[in-house]
């Protein structure tokens, strides 16, 4: 019967799709709430979440500064902030001795999770390369 024929496979593969979509819906619960919130994360906020082996906070802000996306401050060069990767906080505080100082903090936005991602992912990779794997 070439109805039979055709619909056989058909089911099979709807039913593999749908087994897959299943095994990925944590993913997707996860991502969804990562970039629904409005919040900024601290790098290490940023570096757990990925959770890349090897790579936790002073490794990737290191990585960001040999990269020159990153000053030596940990601050990042303007265009990557214009992207929105990265949003800069500046505030004022006062030592124990009654001095002013001032500092910059660095988050990481939701776009900037997955442009983190990728620096990390191709660095791995740049590695792994040398290593002659």
């Amino acid at each position: 019967n070439l109805t039979t024929f055709i619909e056989a496979p058909l089911k099979e593969e709807i039913k593999s799709q749908q087994e897959q979509l299943a095994s990925q819906a944590h993913k997707v619960d996860f991502y969804d709430a990562v970039t629904k919130s409005d919040d900024l994360l601290t790098m290490k906020e940023a570096t757990d979440i990925l959770a890349i082996k090897g790579y936790g906070r002073n490794k990737t802000l290191a990585l960001l500064r040999f990269k020159g996306i990153f000053n030596d401050k940990n601050v990042p060069y303007r265009q990557y902030t214009d992207k929105g990767y990265f949003a800069v906080k500046e505030h004022d505080y006062t030592t124990k001795y009654g001095n002013t100082r001032h500092n910059s903090t660095t988050y990481v936005t939701h776009k900037g999770l997955e442009f983190l991602r990728k620096v990390i992912l191709k660095d791995m990779e740049n590695k792994n390369e040398s290593k002659g794997e």
